[in-house]
């Protein structure tokens, strides 16, 4: 598996290459072809930052929403994420059976996926935040830490 610093860093000086390439006069007989790769560059680079971010809030949410504890008090948003999360998984795989980045970075209809993904994963994210908030209220000594640190307190308050 290729590291996303990795593979956005190779991106990233790929492209510098050709577009300094692509201001040479010696290149002027397949600048067309260079132009053509940069946008392919930049689609990737686009494409990647897109795949991350989701990959990110699935990160933070597959740990909340395969809690039992939690599971049983999201109810309907839980069963939303498992969806998502299946459908994340889907690509994953296909990505792992599949790891060229050229292939994986463009196309489209995954791109697609992946933002609204995103979209669906701040609802989740809000929701769970909200739910938080309700119970720092109660814990009020507790304001002081973060969502994960907060998480884990109530999963040992309700495991005790």
């Amino acid at each position: 598996m290729v590291n996303t610093e990795t593979l956005n860093q190779a991106i990233e000086e790929n492209l510098n290459t050709l577009e300094e390439i692509s201001e040479s006069e010696y290149a002027s007989h397949i600048k067309k072809d260079i132009l053509a790769w940069i946008l392919k560059l930049k689609t990737m680079h686009g494409n990647l930052e897109i795949w991350i971010d989701a990959q990110r809030y699935w990160v933070n949410l597959d740990i909340i929403y395969n809690s039992t504890i939690f599971s049983n008090i999201f109810g309907e948003t839980t069963k939303q994420f498992i969806n998502t999360r299946l459908q994340f998984q889907r690509i994953m795989w296909s990505s792992y059976k599949n790891p060229k980045a050229i292939y994986n970075l463009m196309i489209d209809s995954r791109i697609k996926v992946f933002k609204e993904m995103t979209i669906h994963f701040q609802v989740l994210q809000k929701k769970v935040h909200e739910f938080l908030e309700e119970k720092r209220l109660i814990f009020s000594r507790f304001f002081f830490l973060n969502d994960s640190q907060f998480l884990e307190f109530l999963t040992l308050a309700n495991t005790s």
